[in-house]
């Protein structure tokens, strides 16, 4: 997404339909394939007692907070400069702390963790 980024504000002024098109498609190819990795790194953050209520309620709440603020901030950030800029640099900044998150995300082992369950109750 943030190769993209730029592309997609930017193509708008070349006046080329097909070029629009074009850099569309990709950033939806690309914002669709981040849905299987990121379903998988979600369930491996929680433990399997909580899982169900925890990723829901994180995707939800992350769903809410960014993807219901960013045209907002988009538009206002449009509105007061007058360039597109400060949106790329909204959209390149989320994408920085995408990586971040996903960088330190804690991932969990099943198998671990149902031992740990277990254990207490053969003691």
């Amino acid at each position: 997404m943030a190769i993209l980024a730029v592309p997609q504000f930017l193509v708008f002024d070349w006046g080329n339909e097909t070029a629009i098109f074009a850099v569309f498609i990709l950033m939806r190819v690309a914002i669709s394939s981040i849905y299987g990795p990121a379903a998988t790194m979600l369930a491996q953050m929680f433990p399997p007692t909580a899982r169900y209520t925890s990723v829901s309620l994180s995707y939800q709440t992350a769903g809410a907070i960014f993807g219901g603020l960013s045209p907002l901030v988009s538009a206002m950030l449009l509105q007061a400069t007058g360039s597109i800029w400060p949106v790329i640099l909204l959209l390149l900044a989320m994408c920085a702390l995408n990586f971040i998150c996903v960088a330190v995300a804690p991932q969990r082992n099943d198998a671990e963790d149902l031992a740990r369950e277990v254990e207490p109750a053969h003691q």
